[in-house]
């Protein structure tokens, strides 16, 4: 048993020896520059209420990306730069979007387009329907009866 205990030992001493010191001062230095000068809200608030939600290939996006190339020079990165990745398709972006409720009262609706909706050449009024759509499946039992509406 002792035997056993002194080869425990003997194989921890290394991994021991080996461990590496810690200059606490620098690591107290760096949590300090971490919660008193921190630029990190002001990069998330750049790219989320600066220039918004955005889909791959849509002008927000271009716009984004292209703000986060320039901060990274700014900030002494040398090879920042955008580059190319996959196959995007076509781009989609919207400008204006609203829609209310016009009977029995008028009162404005929340809502927002899917991303790649298509616009609609104006105003568009007509019945509302309730169409649950929980899966896939539940598309087929409103087919040919939306339109118009």
């Amino acid at each position: 048993m002792k035997r056993r205990i002194f080869l425990i030992l003997a194989a921890a001493l290394p991994v021991v020896l080996a461990a590496e010191n810690v200059d606490l001062s620098v690591v107290h230095r760096i949590k300090a520059e971490a919660f008193q000068n921190s630029k990190v809200m002001d990069y998330v608030f750049q790219l989320t209420d600066v220039y918004g939600p955005r889909v791959s290939g849509s002008p927000a996006y271009r716009a984004a990306a292209q703000w986060v190339v320039r901060t990274a020079k700014e900030l002494g990165l040398e090879n920042a730069e955008l580059e190319k990745w996959g196959t995007v398709g076509r781009s989609w972006s919207f400008s204006r979007f609203s829609a209310h409720l016009v009977e029995p009262v008028q009162a404005p609706l929340i809502g927002f387009p899917l991303a790649w909706t298509e616009g609609t050449n104006g105003p568009v009024t007509a019945e509302a329907v309730l169409a649950v759509i929980q899966n896939e499946a539940d598309f087929g039992k409103f087919k040919g009866q939306l339109k118009g509406k």
